[in-house]
Parts: C-alpha cells; structure tokens; sequence
C-alpha cells in the first residue's frame, strides 16, 4: 500500500526578527491524498540555510489540529544577520511519506534607540554643560544585548563631531558614555546637538538629537559711593559687575548708567567698564556732585557690549549723604573813624570746605553792635566775589566817642551753613578841625583890629557844625574886647572879636587862636595866626608964633600935637624940640613938655631973634610910647619982610585908598614990589588917618608973585581929613614972611562894592542850588582892596531855606574880589524861587553892597515812576490786591511822593476804588474779574507840588473761572413707561462770592429708555429732564456741566435708576 502524500508547511513569527530574538516557527503536515485523511503523527526535523545561522530550542512532535492535518512549533534564535531559510522535513510514519517546507526568515540586526540628556537644556557660552548619550537595543527581550561601540555628537549643521565617547554597558541592554558642551563666546541663541552611534556587530545604528539654549553669562551689578559729603563736592560712586554664571568667567566689557533719586548731579554717566585683575570682575566709576544738601539714592544699570553678558542693575541702591557747605564770616570795619564818619564794615562770606569746587554763598548777611552807635542797614545781600566767596557792605555810624563793637552772622542758603564772624572793634574818636584867623591889619595903638576866627570841621561823613570858645592870645601888648563864641551851620562856625592894642612893641602884634573842642570835636592843631601890623598913632604939628618980632624981643611960639588916628585918641605926651634957621635964643630951653587931655597936647616957649630977617622956626615931635613923630611943623618969624598967604587945595571926593592931589600955593600979598616966595610947604592932617607924601614940597612954578608945590594925600579910613600947609621960605628968601594956609577939608568914602550871584539852575525840590555870591570893589581900579566881610542871601517866590548863609567872604585870586557860597533848596513845591544877595563890610575900607537883580532858579518837579503789581492768577469774582509804587528817581534827597494814583484797566471786570491815596509811596485798589481770561491794570500818578507825574507799564492778571460741582438727582424706582424726573444742580464751589453758574447741563443715558431732552438750561443753578424706562433694569443717567464765561466744567455726576 503505498503511503499516503503530505505536504509540509513552515510558518514562523515573527517573520522578521533581530539577532538573538527568538521566533516560533510552526510546521504544519497534512494529508494530501485522497480519501479519507489519516491524521499524520510523528515529528517534524529543522535546519536553516546557511547552517549555523542560529539554534532551534526543543522537538517539533506533531498533535492533530483537525482530522488530516497536524502540526508542532518550535522556537529559533538567530544568531548572525542574513536571509536565512528555515527547513523542515516530516520523516513520515507510517502512512504518510515524508515531505517538507521551507520558511524565508528575515534576520536584521538588533535595532537601538539612542537618547542625549544634557545637564542643562540653557547653558551660558564658556560654561561646561555635561551631556550624557543612552544606547538602548530596542525592543528589549530576552535577546537583547547591551550595544558596544561609539558615539559621536555634532553640533548644528556641523558635518564634523566636536566629540566622540565610548559606550560603557549600563545594564544588560543599555549603554552610556559622556561629554563635556562649552559652547564658544558669541555662540548665544538656540543650537542642535545631534548624537549618532556607530554600532558594534549585532546592534544597528541609531541617532537623536537635543536642542539646547547658549544664553549669556548672568552678571551681578553692585555700586558703592564715597558718603557722606558736601554740596559740590564729588563723590566717586563705583559700579562693579561680575560674571556671576560660574565657571568659564570672563570680565564683562560694555558700559554702566548711573541714576540717582532724591538729587540730582552725576557725570561721567555712561562709564566704560575696565576688567580687573579678578576674572570674571570689571568696574568703573561715575562722579555725583549735588547742589544742594539732602539724600540721594544712587542706583546702575549695565549694559553689555559684548555678546556673552547679560546686562544687570543693582539690586541695592548705594546711598549718599550730601551736607551744606561749610563757611567762615569775616568781617572788616573802618577803624578808627571819628563822630558822625561812615565806617564801612565788609562781611565776606567764604565756602570753605576743603572738598569739591567752592560755590559762592548768596543770602543775606546780619550785623549786630554793642555799644552805641548805629548799624543801616541791619543787613546785606551778598554779592558774588572770586569763586567761592562773597561780601557785602553796611554802613556804621556813632554820635559820641568811645568803642563798639560790631558782629556778622550768615544764616546759610541752600547749599551753604550758616556761620558768625568774630567781633570787631570801631573806635570812634572826635572829629578833627583847622581854624584859621583873619585880622584886619594895620592899624594903630588903640585901634580896634577885628578878628575873624573860623573853625572847620574837616572829618568825612556827615559834618558837625563846631561849639564853644576860641582861645585869643596876642604876642604883643593889648586886650580882647570880647569873647569868640562860635556859631554857624555846616562843616564852619566863626566868631569874632575886637583887638585893641595898646602899645606897640615890636611893631608886629601875632594873634594866636586856639581851639580846644568840643564834646564831638578834637582841638585844632596848629593854631592859627595872624599877625597885626601895629603902628604907633599919627600925630600932626603944627606950630604958632608971634609973626613979626624986633631983634632982642622975645616972642611966643606954641606948639600943638595932636593924635589923628583912628580908635580912642590918646593924648600925646613927650617933648617937642625947637630950631631955627638964623640966630637967637629959646627960653627956657630949646624944647618944651606936652601937656593935655584931649586928642591934642600943647607946650610953648619963648623965642628971641638975634638978628634981622626971617627967623624960620621949626618944631619936630619925636613921639612916645605909642605916637610916631610927626612931621616938624615951622613957623615964620619975620623981623622984617613981605607978607604971604598959603593956600591948600585938593581932590576934596575919594575914597579909601584913592589918592586926593593937594596943591599949596604961596603969594606974596604986599602992595607993591611983589616977588614969588621960594622956599617949601610942610602939610600937616587931621581927621580920617592917611599918609601925606612927600610931608614937604618945594615951591615951583613961579609966577610973578606966586609959586606952587603938590603933595598926595591917601586915606587909610573913611571919613573927613582936613590938610594944612605951612609956607617956610628959603634960607635965601629973605624977603617974605612964612604962612600957614587954611585947613582944606577932603571927605573919604567908603569903596563902592558890586555884589553879583550865580545859582546852579535848574533843579528839582529838595535838590540843593549852589549860589556864589561875588563882591567886587568896584571904585578906582589903581587903588583897589579885597572886600572882606559876610554875604546873607534871601529868596523870594516858593519857599526855601538857605545852608550856610550868611557866608563869610573868601578872597578871590583877582585882587579887588571875594565870593563866598551858600546853597538853596525847596524842599517841598516846585517853582521859581529869586534870589538876593546883601553884602556886610566888617572891614574900613568897603560899603556894603546888594544885588541889583536877583537871579532865578528853577526848581522843577522831582520825577518819579510808578510801577503796578498785582496778585495774580485770582478766579472770577475773587478780589485782586493791586499795589502801586510810586518812587521818587531825581537826584538829591528823595522825598516820598504824595497825591493819588488813578487806576485804569482793560478786560472784564471792576476796580474799586479806581484810584487811592499814597502813603509811604505806595496804596492799593481791588480789582474783581467778571470773566475768566487775562486782564490788564495800569496806574497812572498825578504828581503833587514837589512830583512830577507818571504812568506804569500794564500788569497782567489771569482771572481763572470759578470751579463747580454738579450733583444730579432722579426719582428712583418708576415703572417701564414711567417718567423719573432728573434734576441737576450746579454749585459754585470758588472762594469768594458766589456766582450762580449759567449755561447749559448735558444728559448721557446708559440703559434703555430715553430722555425727554439731551440738555437742559440752568436756572437758578439748576435745570431738569425726564427719563423714560423702556424696559425693567437699571439705567445710569449721567450730568455734564461745561461751564459759562465766570465758571469751568465740573465732573460729570450720575445717578442710577431703577
């Protein structure tokens, strides 16, 4: 029976496996033949071309799986890569004949999965970032094996590998190995690292990648600052930023900003960072200097430039304590000054901190004294010096000697403390003074010479006019008739006083005049002098005797002296003495004694002529103590001869000092026979003082029975000389008698004098007009004399008062003319004042003399400006205070003006009152805007008698409308369809009187319904709408005011309905 067929059939699965991955392969025999199939048993034997490519595990023993067909398993594990075929062969029983199959198995290499885990997926550039690769044979099983072999990792697109590890086994299906990333400077952003393993025989490649993040490296900014310090003082603040990223630092490069709060002063600010000598660290420094004293708080920021670090701030401000600068008050006074003197005390303010650049001091200065005296003012605003100081002036004065002290005090400004000087010494001592002396000169003893003592003050500052005595000393023999008891005004007081002296000494008589001081004044060093010119008195002769004589018989001869000087006569004493010019006898002696009690003294003797002719006899006064000699006086004795008659005529109208020609003419008077006398005239004076010169002239001019002879005659004093001349014939003239004339009266005026003015023209009220008086002598221009004496000045028109009227005269450089000054001043109305001039003789030689015009001066309107402020910004209907100040800008003494200021303003509103009244120079008005916007107020001044009128440039007021508020109010709740009355009221919330606001109120609805109105008009301040609700909720209604011409808007207000 042949067996039955068969055929075999291999399955394995998986169809595909890896190395050492284990398949189970099933054979299936069945039983082809025909018939009924008979269930194959046995068992199935396998093998695999190529041999050797793996094992099988276990006998494939087949077991029916349905009727005819059987089948068994059995499992293969390849052990090499290839397409390997699996056989198996059915050996056959005893039915079946044997048969087999075949089964292509795919083989392929285990497969990996490779994973790359970094330490950090976000790494700073040059820090070391440890990444770990993972070889796994994937799927795991019991074939797996751990993966040997190597890895390679590339970064990017990199075809080249920045590193390669060897894979060391885990576990039984896993490997590793590790690398070290340092990704380079400038790498920074997003970067690939890819991984790829490089298997070993069994293990089929894998790759992965990582994405990691380069950032750069962290920094840490830190600040410190040198504190505390002083206003203007630097201080060095110092930035410090460190790679704080860890390991691979470097030193930051790039720039720090400085910021400070609080106050303000950095420079240097950005500063370039400089590595230090620590890696990873740089600094660098900006400076803070404030102006004025506080806290500030210093903060950085820093900004990189390089590619590898992230910028950074503080995180802790640095703070600095800036102090007021520190100063010294010195303080400097004019020492030593006299009373009344100005001394002027510097306060200097120094910035003396050591620290920073000096900042020069403003504010005010303070002055405190001790003792008297007066400090004006009683502080100063410093002005700026050289850097770092400043220094400002105040004026001390003191109206009695002694010592104050005086101190200074600055307070401090902004940036500055405040500091006190050390105390200053002023002593003020008394206010110097020259005198000087004037006397008149010459005169005679007994005369009265007037002295003139002038005492100046002659200290800076403001003068005191001298008080007390003047000390009179004479070097010669005399008294003073009074007491010098000064008076005056100003720098000059003067007294006068009456010399008489009383003998004549050595001629010259010194006046000393000495003036001790007062309570305000030192004494006068030197003295002043003047000297006197004292002259014994003039005496005249004249002598008379019995005419005609016989020889042998005694005739009378009487003489008489008599004193012609001015002042108290003195009865001259002393002796005359006698001559002749022929022969005979005097009895008892040639010379007699004087006797008398008037002006004149007498004394005779008897004279007995030897021989004929004409017996000339001539008498000569030799003086005494306080008489000059006069000139001999002679007289003609005729024991036979012809008579004659002497006349004197001269100028009989001069004046002091004016030379009167006197003529003496001797006639031979006989009957018959007439000759012309020769010989001479001797003139005698009396009355006003003069000189006679030549006292003898000799007879010229003859005629048949006359000659003539001239002589001047030049007064020292005003009033009447009489002049005589006694004929004496000539030792040749034998043939007349002598004769004495008539006395011929000459009157002696006075010197006529011209007083003239100027005045310093035009000025303004209480300005000072200098006016200089001149007196000019204005009689015989040869003969002419300095006026001396005093110059009083009135005025007529507005009125004024005179300083140093009357003034005593001073001489001029012309010789015949004196001035002296006086000045005038209005001080309160403008107009025309005429000034005089009266001029008082207090010498002998002059007649006063007055102005014979006056001269006008002008005195205008001081002028003035006036200049307007107001408060401003004021709102509507709020008050402005205007002020207006007048100020009086003319030179001189300033006077403050009086009168009204009318005020005029453009724009909308009112001024009330619209001018005021000055007080102090200045007053004010209210000015009220009806309407918000720009205003503008001038003034204008009036002017009143001693101001001139002005006007102010405008002054600019914002007049800001008044504020609001708007409050709305609706019925709340209505019914859908109902009306809810909506009312707003706006209030005026402005300072100052309300004003009930106007305009227009607008209504905004949020919700459903609607307005009966979207505005309303305000009345009374306030107006209303309805609202209706179409639906049921709420609805928000919503008020605004926009304001009118006097109010602003307000916020809009709300109101909810339900």
């Amino acid at each position: 029976m042949t067996a039955r067929t068969t055929t075999t059939s291999l399955v394995c699965n998986p169809s595909s496996v890896s190395i050492g991955q284990t398949t189970n392969c099933t054979a299936t025999v069945r039983d082809t033949s025909a018939g009924t199939p008979i269930t194959p048993g046995g068992s199935v034997s396998f093998s695999v071309i190529p041999a050797g490519s793996g094992s099988f595990n276990g006998a494939c023993i087949l077991s029916q799986t349905v009727l005819g067909t059987s089948s068994c398993s059995i499992s293969y594990t390849p052990s090499s890569v290839a397409a390997q075929t699996i056989n198996g062969a059915f050996m056959g029983d005893s039915d079946h004949s044997t048969s087999q199959g075949t089964f292509s198995l795919n083989v392929n290499l285990q497969s990996t999965i490779t994973t790359i885990v970094c330490a950090t997926s976000s790494v700073p550039v040059d820090s070391t970032d440890s990444c770990t690769t993972t070889v796994r044979d994937s799927p795991s099983g019991s074939g797996s094996t751990a993966p040997s072999g190597s890895v390679s990792l590339t970064l990017d697109s990199s075809a080249s590998s920045f590193a390669t590890c060897n894979l060391q086994a885990t576990n039984a299906t896993a490997s590793s190995c590790s690398v070290n990333y340092v990704p380079a400077s400038g790498t920074e952003g997003s970067h690939t690292i890819s991984v790829s393993y490089t298997p070993d025989p069994s293990h089929a490649s894998s790759s992965n990648s990582i994405t990691l993040t380069v950032v750069q490296r962290s920094t840490v900014t830190t600040i410190s600052c040198a504190t505390p310090v002083v206003v203007g003082q630097s201080s060095q603040c110092t930035a410090t930023v460190t790679d704080s990223a860890g390991s691979g630092a470097t030193s930051p490069s790039g720039s720090v900003s400085f910021t400070s709060t609080g106050l303000s002063g950095i420079s240097g600010s950005p500063c370039s960072l400089i590595a230090s000598s620590t890696a990873g660290v740089a600094s660098c420094s900006a400076t803070f200097a404030a102006s004025s004293p506080g806290t500030a708080t210093i903060n950085a920021a820093y900004t990189s430039t390089d590619s590898d670090h992230a910028p950074s701030q503080t995180a802790a401000a640095s703070s600095i304590t800036v102090n007021k600068r520190t100063t010294t008050t010195s303080l400097s006074c004019t020492s030593p000054i006299v009373v009344n003197q100005v001394s002027t005390c510097t306060v200097t303010v120094q910035d003396n901190s050591t620290a920073g650049t000096p900042v020069t001091p403003f504010g005010q200065a303070s002055f405190a004294t001790t003792g008297a005296g007066l400090i004006n003012p009683s502080s100063c605003t410093l002005i700026p010096g050289s850097i770092g100081t400043a220094s400002c002036t105040t004026s001390f004065t003191r109206s009695s000697t002694g010592t104050s002290t005086v101190s200074a005090s600055y307070v401090g400004d902004t940036t500055h403390s405040g500091s006190v000087s050390t105390t200053v010494s002023i002593i003020v001592g008394l206010r110097t003074t020259i005198i000087g002396l004037s006397c008149s000169t010459p005169v005679v003893v007994d005369q009265a010479s007037l002295c003139v003592a002038t005492v100046n003050d002659t200290s800076p500052g403001t003068p005191i006019t001298p008080t007390g005595n003047v000390a009179l000393q004479s070097s010669g023999t005399g008294s003073f008739l009074n007491s010098c008891v000064l008076s005056g005004s100003g720098t000059t007081a003067s007294c006068s006083v009456n010399y008489l002296p009383t003998g004549v000494g050595t001629g010259t008589h010194t006046i000393t005049a000495r003036y001790d001081g007062d309570s305000t004044h030192s004494s006068a060093s030197p003295p002043a002098t003047s000297s006197i010119s004292v002259s014994p008195r003039v005496t005249a002769t004249s002598l008379t005797c019995t005419s005609s004589i016989t020889v042998s018989t005694s005739g009378s001869c009487t003489v008489t002296v008599t004193d012609i000087s001015q002042g108290t006569f003195v009865t001259p004493t002393g002796t005359v003495a006698f001559t002749t010019n022929s022969t005979g006898s005097f009895s008892p002696a040639s010379s007699c004694s004087l006797s008398g009690t008037t002006s004149s003294a007498t004394c005779s003797l008897t004279y007995t002529p030897s021989v004929g002719g004409h017996h000339n006899i001539t008498s000569t006064y030799s003086g005494d103590g306080t008489h000059a000699s006069s000139i001999p006086s002679s007289f003609n004795i005729a024991t036979s001869g012809h008579p004659t008659t002497t006349t004197v005529t001269c100028t009989a109208q001069i004046v002091v000092n004016q030379a009167s020609t006197c003529t003496a003419t001797v006639t031979d008077t006989s009957t018959a026979g007439t000759t012309a006398p020769r010989g001479t005239v001797s003139f005698t004076q009396t009355g006003a003082a003069g000189i006679v010169s030549p006292a003898n002239c000799t007879l010229v001019n003859p005629t048949s029975s006359s000659q003539s002879c001239t002589a001047t005659f030049t007064p020292s004093a005003s009033g009447t000389a009489t002049i005589t001349g006694t004929y004496v014939p000539s030792s040749s003239d034998t043939s007349h008698n002598g004769s004495t004339s008539t006395s011929f009266s000459i009157a002696i005026n006075l010197r006529t004098t011209s007083t003239t003015i100027t005045c310093v023209t035009p000025v303004v009220v209480n300005q000072a007009s200098s006016c200089t008086a001149t007196v000019t002598d204005t009689s015989q221009s040869s003969s002419v004399q300095t006026p001396g004496g005093t110059v009083a000045f009135t005025e007529t028109g507005i009125s004024g008062s005179f300083s140093g009227s009357p003034c005593n005269l001073v001489p001029a450089q012309t010789v015949g003319t004196a001035s002296c000054v006086a000045s005038f001043t209005a001080p309160s109305v403008s107009g025309t004042a005429v000034v005089n001039a009266n001029y008082t003789s207090t010498d002998t030689d002059h007649a006063s003399s007055s102005t014979t015009s006056g001269r006008s001066i002008t005195v205008n309107a001081r002028s003035t400006s006036i200049s307007v402020s107001c408060t401003t910004p004021v709102t509507v209907n709020v008050a402005s205070t205007c002020t207006a100040t007048v100020t009086d800008t003319a030179s001189g003494t300033g006077i403050d003006p009086t009168g009204t200021v009318a005020f005029a303003e453009t724009g909308s509103g009112s001024l009330t009152p619209g001018s005021c009244s000055l007080s102090g120079g200045k007053c004010s008005v209210s000015f009220t805007g009806a309407a918000s916007g720009s205003d503008t107020v001038t003034g204008t001044y009036s002017g009143d008698q001693a101001h001139s009128q002005s006007s102010s440039s405008p002054a600019t007021i914002t007049v800001d409308p008044r504020t609001t508020s708007t409050a709305l109010a609706c019925a709340s709740p209505v019914v859908v369809n109902q009306a809810s009355t909506c009312n707003a009221s706006v209030t005026d919330t402005d300072a100052g009187t309300p004003i009930v606001p106007s305009g227009n109120v607008t209504f905004l609805v949020a919700g459903s319904g609607s307005l009966s109105s979207a505005s309303c008009r305000l009345s009374g301040g306030s107006c209303s709408v309805t609202f209706t609700g179409s639906a049921t909720g709420t609805s928000t209604i919503a008020a605004s005011y926009a304001g009118d011409p006097a109010h602003s808007p307000s916020p809009t207000s709300s109101a909810v309905i339900t």
